[in-house]
């Protein structure tokens, strides 16, 4: 069971980032304060508002997105609680650092299990 906690609490986030323990131990391993404001810049503004080929939030298929800024090889890997891009609540289940230029294989058939067997939950 992945337990999701606000990555951002306290802070008014259009889109909230609900992050599971593991992630969150990995993005502080991996990532730096930089990366992690810009997390929440985005979480801020809304992250339908970065979405696209050459902005921070891609879909990957299957449902899932992954946050990533260009001066940075971490990539913050979830889905939207709705299924909805416009849904208020991003839950990242898995952080990583990029080694190449393609996405882990098997990562998108493990974030969409989670997601579809409904292997996490907020904890607030």
């Amino acid at each position: 069971m992945h337990r999701c906690t606000d990555l951002f609490p306290g802070q008014f986030c259009l889109t909230r980032i609900l992050i599971s323990e593991r992630a969150r131990k990995d993005l502080g391993k991996y990532s730096g304060p930089e990366f992690r404001t810009k997390l929440e810049r985005w979480a801020r503004s809304g992250l339908w508002n970065y979405l696209g080929k050459d902005f921070p939030l891609r879909s990957e298929g299957g449902g899932v997105f992954r946050l990533a800024d260009r001066s940075s090889s971490v990539r913050v890997c979830g889905f939207f609680e709705s299924g909805n891009v416009n849904g208020d609540r991003f839950i990242a289940v898995t952080v990583f650092k990029k080694k190449g230029m393609k996405f882990p294989t098997g990562l998108i058939e493990e974030i969409t299990g989670i997601r579809d067997r409904q292997e996490w939950r907020v904890e607030d």
